[in-house]
């Protein structure tokens, strides 16, 4: 009797350890499988949205992702993982560095055309979301393109076809004028534009105009321009009414003796009382007055010498009052006064701004001529005439 009851006492003993064994293991199991199972599952795609542009055969695919989606996903996934008993030594802000490593590839973005199919490839960091227990899918999908309007064709020849370009004044002073006659209204809307804008341009000169346009707004209104807005250039040479003279080659022969002629017209009475004094002091002659007369010098017998031909440089135009051009005659004449002594002078004259016209011929005004100089000492004049101009015009000696 007493052998039964211990026996029975033993039994329960050994099932109570069995329980409690099995409890312990299931607690453990159970540990184990929450520590280990995932707080979520996101999928990859679900973040992203594909935004076309462009127009059929040169459309472009934009992949945005819709980052306050994401954040609000992974808002879930941390206060499902904060509401865990058992929880994995995980730092919650990095659930926003996994939002940040997701990322997608397409099999194509650009120059896209209606029906094609598109591949899209998500990632992120598999590694961490390993350790943030998340799981995720959605990695792979695809993309029909559809909806691209057709765009409209422009060529080269269409941009610069109603432009119309217009020079007017006299060279080296002739202005440009642009006028955009297009009838398409992009091209209308287009700036045409020198590649160097002047205020001014000579004649014959080079002047390239660049039609400018961007690509991404061209496209953006469905437009299709064949060439690239760099190269989008076109020449146009400069053409005046008129042009200032800049080659002394042109005066003829008989021009240089209309202006010789003429030239005497200054050897006056007027002029030689005006350098009188000047030349025969310089020549270490005492100046004789007769006060009864008027014409106390006199000119006597003035011929040409030397012919110089002068045009203003580049550099040096636009200055007031600068002549483009000078032609410049020496002269030698002798000097009398009213005693009969005489001495010889050199003196020149000056005619400026000689223009060509469109038609080849010359334009000058040889009807007021004037002596610049006088002198008794030849460099004196030279210098007035050449050596003083040296820097601002290119001089030739015509004669």
């Amino acid at each position: 009797m007493i052998r039964s009851r211990g026996r029975r006492r033993g039994r329960k003993r050994l099932l109570l350890i069995i329980l409690i064994s099995l409890l312990f293991v299931l607690l453990m199991v159970f540990a184990i499988v929450s520590y280990n199972s995932s707080v979520g599952t996101i999928s990859l795609k679900d973040f992203y949205t594909a935004e076309l542009g462009g127009y059929n055969n040169k459309g472009s695919l934009i992949m945005e992702f819709n980052s306050e989606k994401a954040e609000e996903s992974f808002n879930k996934l941390k206060a499902s993982y904060s509401k865990r008993l058992i929880k994995a030594k995980v730092d919650p802000e990095k659930y926003m560095d996994l939002i940040k490593s997701i990322s997608v590839q397409c099999t194509r973005d650009h120059n896209l055309v209606n029906g094609q199919s598109i591949g899209l490839m998500y990632d992120c960091d598999r590694e961490l979301a390993k350790e943030l227990r998340v799981k995720v899918t959605g990695t792979r999908d695809e993309f029909t393109v559809s909806g691209l309007r057709s765009a409209v064709f422009i060529t080269y020849e269409d941009l610069f076809k109603d432009l119309v370009v217009t020079f007017s004044g006299r060279s080296p002073n002739i202005t440009l004028t642009i006028s955009n006659n297009s009838t398409n209204s992009y091209i209308r809307n287009m700036l045409f534009k020198p590649l160097e804008d002047k205020e001014f341009y000579t004649e014959g000169e080079s002047v390239k105009i660049r039609a400018f346009y961007s690509e991404e707004d061209a496209e953006s209104k469905y437009y299709s321009i064949d060439t690239p807005s760099e190269s989008c250039v076109k020449e146009y040479i400069a053409k005046g009414e008129s042009s200032y003279l800049t080659d002394g080659g042109e005066l003829t022969d008989e021009i240089i003796k209309e202006a010789v002629e003429a030239g005497k017209k200054a050897f006056n009475h007027a002029s030689a009382n005006e350098f009188g004094v000047r030349i025969f002091t310089e020549a270490a002659l005492v100046p004789v007055y007769d006060a009864e007369k008027d014409e106390t010098f006199n000119w006597v017998n003035p011929y040409d010498s030397t012919i110089y031909f002068k045009s203003l440089k580049d550099q040096a135009r636009g200055g007031n009052g600068t002549d483009y051009n000078q032609l410049d005659i020496v002269y030698i004449a002798s000097l009398t006064q009213a005693d009969g002594v005489s001495t010889k002078a050199f003196c020149a004259i000056r005619y400026s701004n000689i223009v060509r016209n469109s038609d080849g011929s010359l334009e000058y005004d040889f009807s007021d001529p004037k002596i610049i100089s006088a002198s008794h000492i030849a460099e004196r004049v030279r210098k007035n005439v050449v050596t003083n101009f040296e820097g601002e015009y290119d001089i030739e000696k015509l004669k």
